[in-house]
């Protein structure tokens, strides 16, 4: 018998919290360190299991960088639409940048750091 679909909300609920597992992992051991397997048993879950929510590690963590480029992009965007002087918009938008690495010190080195150190994704 195969497998029902997920329901939308479910899958956007395990991705995410596998993402932020990930996201953990990286923050610890760096990319290299991040496998399925790892992944799975950190999660209570077959490495199989995982696969259902991510075709690949490539996958997953380009969707990884999507999500946090995208929850920069939608900081940079409220001043850029709220900020008319253009110098102070700049100085605003670099401190929301900052802000967001310091927040989030694990995503921003999985998106700025690791990324050329293991640019295969093991």
């Amino acid at each position: 018998m195969p497998r029902q679909p997920l329901a939308d909300q479910e899958l956007r609920t395990t991705r995410t919290r596998i993402l932020r597992e990930a996201a953990i992992i990286v923050g610890k051991s760096g990319i290299s360190g991040l496998s399925m397997r790892v992944l799975a048993q950190r999660l209570g879950l077959t490495p199989g299991a995982l696969y259902r929510y991510f075709p690949s590690k490539q996958e997953m963590l380009v969707s990884y960088w999507e999500d946090a480029l995208r929850a920069v992009a939608e900081r940079i965007d409220v001043i850029d639409c709220s900020e008319e002087n253009s110098q102070s918009a700049i100085r605003q938008m670099l401190i929301a940048y900052a802000v967001f690495c310091l927040e989030d010190h694990d995503r921003f080195r999985l998106l700025f750091l690791e990324m050329e150190q293991d640019a295969d994704f093991g």
